[in-house]
């Protein structure tokens, strides 16, 4: 099929040349050409870090309810800074 489609036939005459569905067609050109959908899904929400995060809390307390470690990871985000560990000290000590 890819080598009637670099022929120039389109996607219809191989139908006709060769019998098959449309979708058969556009199917073969499509995964051999290496064209496949790229970042198809969801998009992600959380990093590989919250990842493993979450994953340590559900270890540490498999019969939690998904409401309370989603609490608890909230909780741990909040300890986490951008900044240095000098700023955060100076932070902690000026309050």
């Amino acid at each position: 099929m890819n080598i009637l489609k670099s022929e120039g036939y389109s996607v219809r005459e191989i139908v006709g040349r060769l019998k098959i569905s449309i979708g058969a067609v556009q199917n073969a050109i499509r995964l051999a050409g290496g064209s496949g959908r790229k970042n198809c899904g969801r998009l992600r929400k959380t990093t590989e870090r919250q990842d493993r995060m979450l994953k340590a809390a559900v270890v540490r307390s498999p019969q939690a309810s998904s409401a309370r470690v989603a609490h608890q990871a909230r909780l741990r985000s909040a300890q986490i800074s951008v900044r240095g560990p000098s700023d955060v000290a100076y932070q902690m000590n000026s309050v």
